[in-house]
């Protein structure tokens, strides 16, 4: 993250990792600590955790940069006699849009649409400018990758969408968008639905959340799924659904 996308998140004090490192060499392997899974056993915490926490820490570095990640990730790949990737990988602005848009949707009351039915929801995301929103993440998508080098290595992106989140208005409205933006775009070849399996709000709306998919795949059938699944054991817990 360069200084300027750092006062855009409203962080004053920041200064490129690499000047860090120069001026201050005994960090970097506290910053390869923090940043990875690696001696994760020295500081008392499990690895699955670990791995979990270390996304938000890397959020802000890749926008504005995403064409020159895709690139690294895929030399590397290359590198390694990778021929293929699904990357997961999210349009920031357009993001952030579609949190605006759910906001002002329960704020006219629309929850319980939501109870109701999918049906009438939906007709109000599209009523809302959800379309506009779908076409300039297919876009984006698609400058991404235009923009960035491969290697010769076949690059291709999942949408994901989180499992943790309570706000189900958004959910939705994520999902929609991503299901829409798979149809506009042959770089965006899947919606992807991410998060612990295990964890409580995961376990609390996980039947809600299916029949979110449901829907969707009902007025999308083309569309690809992958959903995170397997983290479920005996005894570690059980769907139970509010809704």
């Amino acid at each position: 993250m360069n200084k300027e996308q750092a006062l855009k998140w409203g962080d004053k004090i920041a200064i490129p990792i690499n000047a860090l490192l120069i001026d201050e060499t005994n960090k970097r392997d506290s910053i390869s600590n923090y940043w990875s899974v690696r001696n994760y056993k020295n500081f008392n915490r499990d690895g699955r955790s670990w791995f979990f926490d270390t996304f938000m820490k890397t959020i802000p570095a890749y926008i504005g940069n995403e064409a020159e990640i895709l690139t690294e990730i895929c030399r590397k790949a290359k590198k390694e006699n990778i021929q293929y990737i699904e990357t997961m990988i999210g349009v920031a602005n357009v993001e952030d849009s579609i949190a605006v848009l759910a906001y002002l949707m329960e704020q006219n009351n629309n929850y319980n649409v939501l109870i109701s039915g999918f049906e009438r929801l939906y007709e109000k995301y599209e009523l809302n400018g959800l379309d506009e929103l779908a076409k300039e993440y297919a876009d984006s998508l698609d400058s991404f990758i235009s923009r960035s080098d491969t290697n010769g290595v076949t690059l291709r992106c999942q949408i994901q969408e989180s499992r943790l989140r309570d706000d189900h208005i958004l959910t939705f409205g994520k999902l929609m968008l991503a299901f829409k933006t798979a149809e506009l775009t042959n770089n965006l070849v899947g919606v992807n639905f991410a998060g612990p399996e295990d964890y409580e709000v995961s376990l609390e709306n996980y039947s809600f959340h299916m029949r979110m998919f449901q829907f969707l795949r009902a007025k999308h059938p083309n569309v690809n799924i992958s959903i995170h699944a397997g983290e479920l054991v005996l005894g570690k817990g059980a769907t139970k659904d509010k809704i």
